[in-house]
């Protein structure tokens, strides 16, 4: 018989427990003698064996031991230059070093202990590494994992958190946030919930923290610093900040120049001393004098102009808008060389009119009068024309108009009458006012229910409610539309108690007196929501208070309360990877299913028993003891005792 019962992978005579994964940082950059550079070598060599041939074992490092800097990760590093940063990263405050990240589990750390301390002094010693101060994380990342991997800093929910994508190369990653923990805490970490087996799984490079850059900043808040006050400082890259003040610089006037033209500002006094690029807030206005516009021909403009022309303060008078007196008419319009007419600057007799005869009388200009053919000298609508009166004028469609009584010249239905409107008129039941009957520029006309009035259909009316309710057909069973216009006219109710509640273990069927009139379709109308509170995990019974060996309960919190009626959904399992037993020498682990671990948190759960029966003495005086079959043990001392002489 065997004297040894070692998994496979570790030393005889051990348990799982006593030999736990290796873990090394690996510099690419040697120093020192040959046998040195060998050990190096050897070491690196064992680690990655030991990390292909147990992959399965940093997932059951327990917790407290991820927690410590540097022991849960196995990764090589290569220093990259000696200044503090390097190129497109100026003041970079992580280590100079790249990244190769390979068998790590649920939160450890992806720094070892040595440069993990380099990170957190460095952090702890500049200003602006401070809770609630943002900083920005970048980096080129590579990936021959078959899963996306999550990366971030610990501290409240997690802060500069990135996921490195599977399958990838040269991956541009730039993730920002507010500082969540203390420098001395300060750790970068694993946050996938399973262990990274692959060798040279995730590669790093180009790692770059520090503060929020102003680029960053803007990117931020695109419209920040460009208004009329505020100008953005140059190559915002390189300049470290997150607020105004610190990315950007006030506008002096004397730079900006706004006092143009010369004929509408001046220079303030203290211009060389203000702030600002408009002239409102760099410049006096020159305000156009009253007695500049003093002309016939001109007009000062309305309001305080700026300006100290005649051509800016004034508008010309034009002829077109003065009325010629007594018997004088507007003097013909002059052209230009193209045709056009010209301005006729005044606002006189003398220079817009000339003397007036009936021709100059525009007697059709409205639908009040018409030329009198005997009238030759006249100024006047009177003197040279003839009233139309509109008690001669019919109005018609008289559905649609009717006799304005105040109306005394005219010979159209707009200067004569009045519109009779569609939204004076009551429709018919069953009948709706036209579009346009009573919100339009030109309101509808008419009254009669051809005119004003539509039916209304049901296949113009939309349900409130497609959870609650289920259109009619446009028509009904005599192939007539369907009139209406609501829910109940045209719609059908759905009743819950047609609807299944799914996920079972989320929601639980209402009673029957609750379901009574209720509408709806979902299960979040129809039925009662399952709470993990009103669950007890497979294994606890708690009038005895006795806690399951493979599940402990989920916890609510103020914000968050969790639903479900299973074990998976309200309960965080036990795994047999997280139990140890006191007595290595007489249990042996239960080999475990990748696809499902194996729960429990005792022997007989996560062990197998080791029975002396089953166990040869090393000692050749030895011999096995009478009970072996019911002692268990794997030791001379436990199984074994001295051989009886015979008699």
């Amino acid at each position: 018989q065997d004297s040894s019962r070692a998994l496979p992978g570790h030393p005889a005579g051990h348990s799982p427990r006593a030999a736990p994964p290796q873990r090394s940082f690996v510099s690419e950059s040697h120093h020192g003698g040959g046998e040195g550079r060998t050990m190096k070598a050897t070491l690196a060599l064992a680690v990655a064996l030991a990390a292909l041939a147990v992959p399965s074992l940093a997932a059951k490092l327990p917790r407290s031991d991820a927690l410590q800097p540097g022991k849960a990760s196995l990764l090589t590093t290569r220093q990259r230059q000696q200044s503090r940063g390097f190129s497109g990263c100026p003041e970079n405050q992580f280590p100079d070093i790249n990244v190769t990240v390979q068998g790590i589990g649920f939160h450890d750390d992806v720094l070892p202990a040595a440069e993990l301390l380099k990170l957190q002094e460095q952090l702890a010693g500049h200003p602006d590494w401070s809770i609630g101060k943002p900083w920005v994380l970048s980096l080129t990342a590579e990936s021959r994992d078959v899963k996306d991997r999550e990366f971030g800093f610990a501290g409240g929910e997690g802060f500069l958190v990135f996921k490195v994508p599977k399958a990838s190369v040269g991956t541009e990653i730039v993730v920002s946030s507010r500082v969540e923990s203390l420098a001395e805490r300060a750790r970068l970490e694993y946050r996938g919930s399973d262990p990274i087996t692959v060798p040279q799984a995730v590669k790093l490079t180009k790692i770059c923290l520090r503060p929020m850059t102003c680029e960053h900043f803007f990117t931020k808040n695109p419209t920040m610093c460009k208004d009329d006050l505020w100008k953005r400082k140059l190559h915002p890259e390189s300049v470290t900040g997150h607020t105004r003040n610190s990315c950007c610089e006030k506008i002096r006037c004397a730079d900006a120049e706004p006092c143009a033209p010369a004929t509408k500002y001046e220079k303030r006094p203290d211009y060389s001393e203000v702030f600002g690029s408009k002239p409102d807030q760099c410049c006096l206005p020159k305000l156009c004098q009253s007695s500049i516009c003093n002309s016939s021909q001109w007009d000062a403009k309305p309001g305080n102009v700026l300006s100290s022309t005649k051509e800016e303060c004034c508008s010309p008078k034009d002829c077109d808008d003065y009325t010629c007196s007594g018997k004088f008419a507007k003097k013909q319009k002059r052209l230009d060389e193209e045709g056009r007419p010209m301005l006729q600057q005044g606002s006189t007799d003398e220079e817009c009119c000339e003397p007036m005869s009936c021709k100059h009388v525009k007697c059709d200009a409205t639908d009040q009068w018409v030329k009198n053919e005997s009238a030759t000298v006249g100024s006047s609508l009177e003197d040279c024309c003839t009233p139309l009166y509109c008690a001669k004028h019919s109005c018609e469609p008289s559905t649609q108009w009717e006799k304005d009584p105040k109306a005394v010249l005219g010979s159209s239905n707009p200067s004569c009458c009045k519109p009779k409107l569609c939204k004076d008129f009551t429709c018919e039941d069953g009948f709706a006012l036209r579009a346009g009957a009573v919100m339009n520029q030109k309101l509808l006309q008419g009254s009669t229910l051809e005119e004003c009035c539509e039916k209304k259909l049901c296949r113009n009316w939309k349900c409130s409610d497609p959870t609650k309710w289920v259109q009619k057909a446009d028509e009904t069973h005599r192939e007539l539309e369907r009139h209406g216009w609501s829910d109940e006219e045209c719609c059908t109710p759905i009743s819950c108690s047609s609807v299944d509640c799914v996920p079972e273990s989320l929601w639980s069927p209402k009673s029957a007196e609750e379901l009574e009139g209720v509408q709806g379709s979902t299960s979040a109308q129809c039925c009662n929501p399952r709470w993990c509170k009103d669950y007890t995990c497979t294994g606890d019974i708690p009038k005895m208070n006795i806690s399951s060996s493979k599940w402990f309960k989920k916890v609510d919190t103020n914000h968050f309360k969790f639903r479900g009626s299973t074990d998976e959904e309200c309960c965080h399992p036990k795994y047999c990877s997280e139990f140890f037993t006191a007595y290595p020498s007489k249990y042996e682990r239960k080999p475990e299913d990748q696809e499902k671990p194996r729960q429990g948190n005792t022997e007989a759960e996560c062990y197998n028993e080791l029975k002396c029966s089953d166990y040869c003495c090393v000692n050749d005086k030895l011999t096995l003891k009478e009970d072996a079959a019911e002692i268990l043990g794997s030791t001379d001392e436990e199984c074994c005792e001295a051989a009886k002489r015979q008699r």
